[in-house]
């Protein structure tokens, strides 16, 4: 099983206390394929499932979507530069560029 980033603690323990229940981290009790990447999610793991309608049920492996909360967490560090700190910005936005690649590249962005 993969160890959990705190965020993405934090965003199971928020999407599983919610009433909605066409989202929610779950451990799988079949082997299922990421719908982003493609790679496998064995038994006992724990993924996110998404049951959209006229959609059918997907499910997406955790580094995923750590993947996609490390591109949020770097594009709200963008909004917090100081004015006049462009070296730290273009840094972030080098940094995110290159998340957002991997991101297209997974199939997470489109």
């Amino acid at each position: 099983m993969q160890k959990l980033s705190r965020n993405l603690e934090r965003l199971k323990n928020s999407v599983n206390s919610s009433k909605n229940r066409n989202i929610r981290f779950v451990n799988v009790k079949d082997v299922r394929q990421c719908k982003c990447c493609g790679s496998i999610i064995g038994v006992g793991d724990t993924c996110l499932t998404v049951n959209k309608k006229k959609e059918g049920r997907r499910w997406i492996c955790l580094s995923c979507i750590d993947a996609g909360l490390e591109y949020k967490q770097t594009k709200a560090q963008m909004n917090c530069v100081s004015f006049g700190d462009e070296g730290a910005y273009m840094a972030l936005c080098d940094f995110a560029a290159e998340q957002e690649a991997e991101l297209y590249d997974r199939g997470i962005l489109y």
